[in-house]
Formats: C-alpha cells, sequence, structure tokens
C-alpha cells in the first residue's frame, strides 16, 4: 500500500501555466526565497486555488513557508497560526491523532512553545472524547521530543511515561515491541542529555531497548534471516561513543568486552529461547524443512502451525527477563568497578 506522501508526489498539480509536483513546487519555494515574502504567498495562494490540496501536500508547502513567513518579521506569531489554519485541510486534520505530530511540526517552525502547547491541548481533547487510546502514541512520544528539544527534561520523561499508556496489546507482538523500544529508547536519550546526566540510567534504557529491537526480529518466526545475520555479525551496541561515555562516567569502561561479551550472549542465545522458539527450531532444522516441504510436508505443517501460535502468545516474559538481565548485568559491573578492590577481567 502506498504512503499518502508516495501518492501525493506523484500528482500534478496546476500552477501558472504548467503542471508541477509537490517536489518541485517546494523548489519553487526555494527559489522565491530571494524575493519578497508576498511573492512565495502569492505562489501558494495561486496553487490552492487552481487545485485541491490534500493534507499531506499542504502540509508540505506550509513546512517550507511558515520559516520564511516568521524570518520576515512581517507577521506575529497569532497571524503565522491563523495562516495554518486557514487552510481547510489543516484545520480538518487537527482533528485526527495520526495528523496533529505533522502538524505540531509545522507550528514548531514558529516556536517550540507554539508546538508544544498544540500538542499538549490535542492530547487533552482527545482523552476528553475518549479516542482510541493507541492512536495517540506518536502523538506523545512527539511532546516528548519537543520537550527534550526545549532542555525540560522533567517534562519530556513524564510524556515518555504517558506514551507507554498508549501501546497497543501484546499480542500485537512487532508494533507492541516497537514501540517498547522506542519508549526506551526516549527515555535513555532524555536521561544522556540532562544538564548533569544519569549514566545508569541511560545504560540501562539504551541496553534495553536494543534488546526490543532484535526481539522483534524473532517475531518473524520462522522467518529469522534478519535475526540471523545479525547474530553472525554479533551485531550490538559495542562500538557506540555515548556508550563507551557512560560506562567511563560510571567506572565501567575496563569491563565494556566482558559487558557485551554477556550481553551478547543474551541477545542472541538466551532470547529467542524465551521468546518460545524450541531449540529443535534452530537455523539450520527450520532451513532443512523448507527444503524438504514437499517430500515431508507434515513436518512443515506442524512448524507453520507453531508459528502461529507462538505470535498470539503475550511478551511479558520478555519484558521481564530482559529488565532482570540487564539490571543485573549492570549492577554487577557498576558494583565492580566501584568497589576498593575492583578486578581487571580482561
Amino acid at each position: 500500500m502506498e504512503s499518502e506522501s508516495t501518492n501525493s508526489e506523484k500528482e500534478l498539480f496546476d500552477y501558472k501555466d504548467n503542471r508541477i509536483s509537490i517536489s518541485n513546487f517546494e523548489k519553487e519555494i526555494i527559489r522565491l526565497s530571494k524575493s519578497p515574502i508576498q511573492d512565495t504567498l502569492n505562489a501558494v495562494t495561486e496553487i490552492s486555488n487552481k487545485n485541491y490540496l490534500a493534507f499531506p501536500a499542504i502540509a508540505r508547502i506550509l513546512r517550507s513557508v511558515i520559516p520564511l513567513m516568521a524570518k520576515s518579521k512581517r507577521f506575529t506569531d497569532e497571524e503565522l497560526i491563523n495562516y495554518i489554519f486557514s487552510f481547510k485541510d489543516i484545520f480538518n486534520h487537527q482533528y485526527k491523532p495520526e495528523s496533529v505530530p505533522k502538524i505540531a511540526n509545522i507550528l514548531k517552525k514558529i516556536s517550540t512553545d507554539q508546538a508544544i502547547d498544540f500538542l499538549e491541548n490535542s492530547l487533552s481533547y482527545f482523552q476528553e472524547t475518549r479516542v482510541d487510546r493507541i492512536s495517540l502514541f506518536d502523538l506523545t512520544i512527539a511532546l516528548s521530543d519537543l520537550y527534550l528539544k526545549n532542555k525540560e527534561y522533567d517534562e519530556a520523561f513524564k510524556t515518555i511515561n504517558r506514551a507507554s499508556f498508549f501501546v497497543n496489546k501484546p499480542t500485537d507482538q512487532f508494533e507492541y515491541l516497537w514501540k517498547l523500544k522506542i519508549i526506551n529508547e526516549k527515555s535513555a536519550d532524555i536521561c544522556y542529555n540532562e544538564k548533569n546526566p544519569k549514566y545508569d540510567f541511560y545504560l540501562h534504557y539504551q541496553l534495553i531497548g536494543f534488546t526490543l529491537d532484535i526481539a522483534r526480529d524473532l517475531t518473524a518466526f520462522p522467518h529469522l534471516y534478519p535475526y540471523y545475520f545479525r547474530k553472525k555479525n554479533q551485531y550490538s551496541l559495542d562500538d557506540n561513543e555515548c556508550i563507551d561515555l557512560a560506562l567511563e562516567k560510571l567506572k565501567m569502561l575496563k569491563y565494556k568486552k566482558t559487558i557485551f561479551t554477556e550481553f551478547n550472549n543474551f541477545i542472541y542465545n538466551e532470547l529467542p529461547i524465551i521468546y518460545g522458539i524450541p531449540i529443535k527450531y534452530d537455523e539450520a532444522s527450520v532451513r532443512k524443512i523448507f527444503d524438504n516441504m514437499s517430500t515431508n510436508y507434515n513436518e512443515f505443517s506442524e512448524l507453520i502451525e507453531f508459528s502461529e501460535k507462538l505470535k498470539t502468545k503475550s511478551l511479558d516474559i520478555i519484558s521481564f527477563k530482559t529488565n532482570e538481565f540487564v539490571t543485573g548485568l549492570l549492577k554487577r559491573f557498576y558494583d565492580l568497578g566501584n568497589s576498593k578492590n575492583d578486578l581487571h577481567l580482561d
């Protein structure tokens, strides 16, 4: 299925004496940016009067135009906001949770505070009207990102915690793990970027987020090619300057090799078992079943039946075991690095 942005890119619009794509109209805006702002506004008026501009198209145009309007110093913030919402599809889409972060991205061109206020008001409105709570996840993540950009770290973290209320049921495995991954990675970003960074919490959230990303690969069982590729290459977090700094600050850097040896063992050897994949269905065995499915259909059928059952199970065990492992791993090496008689394990 093609996205709205892809469809709008293929569409051509009447402009002057030509037919033009949104990408080419954005180039026209760049060209006009050297002229008085009214020339740009006239161009937007012309293309919007001659055509019906659906939400994705007008949103792209406004992301280019609003910074120019703000830079001109001719408009107050209120006038810029009124201009944005003067477009029918922008006005109507403010009541659609999936569109609100995109509108906030336009308002951010005026100021971060304007975008934050819009998202906070939208979140309150949607909660009062009792829309599907799952649809509010992206909105809440966007709000947390803006608080982080504004260096309002407490609010950013509180908002990330709010996002956890908008996660889908655990049986929708791929999306569920994706959202938990985002929550943990965003939490890590906040902890790392605070005025007084919380390096211990940063490592905790970062390792959990990475583990959940690996676990997402497992939900495709029995088609685990991406997972086996990562396992073969021992894809991990050990080549990361932020991780190194956090380990150094916590006096754990000299144990890095050992830490990631244990971490990689967990995500590549223990995690599949925790998810529920039997040892009998290792990479070679599953490949053999697919290769022989025409001659041994019963074995193939049993594999597919098992994989369907696997996709309906709760993933609470993954979250629990991952948190338990990461917490224990980091505490052990933190205690070792900060003891008076710390040993060099490498």
